[in-house]
């Protein structure tokens, strides 16, 4: 805890000497957690960032909105809402595949 009284805390996820993305978030936030356990599974280096008053300029650097999460690329580019982040990455990273494919 910090003198604030608040918990700053980074998780790594990944390879922490190729980390490219960091995903703001909050652990009680559900479309923070989907999104982080969407980018462990497709094995998308990245780093796990709790939102807090300690990385307010960063975030709203890069937000649109005051909600998480929050993805920052490599290329410094601010995505948010879990469905057009995950949308994005599905272009860069098809594999693994996330959804079932029937077969007849």
């Amino acid at each position: 805890m910090n003198q604030t009284g608040y918990y700053v805390q980074l998780i790594i996820g990944g390879n922490h000497m190729s980390e490219k993305y960091r995903i703001f978030g909050a652990e009680l936030s559900p479309y923070s957690v989907k999104t982080r356990s969407y980018f462990r599974y497709k094995n998308i280096p990245h780093k796990w960032v709790i939102r807090s008053p300690a990385n307010a300029d960063e975030f709203q650097k890069y937000a649109r909105l005051p909600i998480v999460p929050l993805v920052i690329t490599p290329d410094n580019e601010g995505i948010q809402d879990s469905t057009p982040i995950m949308d994005k990455m599905e272009e860069l990273f098809p594999e693994p595949k996330t959804t079932l494919t029937m077969k007849p």
